[in-house]
């Protein structure tokens, strides 16, 4: 009974001090799996958006370039970034079109 006590509080304190860490910014791999709804390894346009969004978040100066433009032009600049890097032409990026 000892031994299931003193479990529970190792558990419990260990719990509370994971909860009390902030939490650390995401890197590039992570914004691409967050952003990778459907698991495909590859990310369509609306998932780059997505993916450029968590960067710029991040504090990425060129993600934040790409989402500073106004409307009409940031979904045109995005548009030609998204091209641009989709060099086999499928319509989506993979990690190696990102450079990762």
């Amino acid at each position: 009974m000892k031994n299931i006590l003193t479990l529970t509080i190792l558990s419990t304190s260990l719990l509370l001090s994971a909860c009390a860490h902030e939490e650390r910014p995401d890197t590039r791999a992570q914004s691409f799996v967050r952003a990778d709804i459907d698991g495909s390894q590859k990310l369509n346009l609306g998932e780059y958006k997505a993916y450029l969004q968590a960067q710029s978040d991040m504090g990425e100066r060129r993600a934040q370039e790409a989402l500073s433009h106004d409307q009409q032009n940031r979904e045109k600049a995005i548009l030609l970034k998204f091209q641009s890097l989709d060099t086999n032409r499928d319509t989506f990026v993979g990690r190696e079109e990102l450079d990762f």
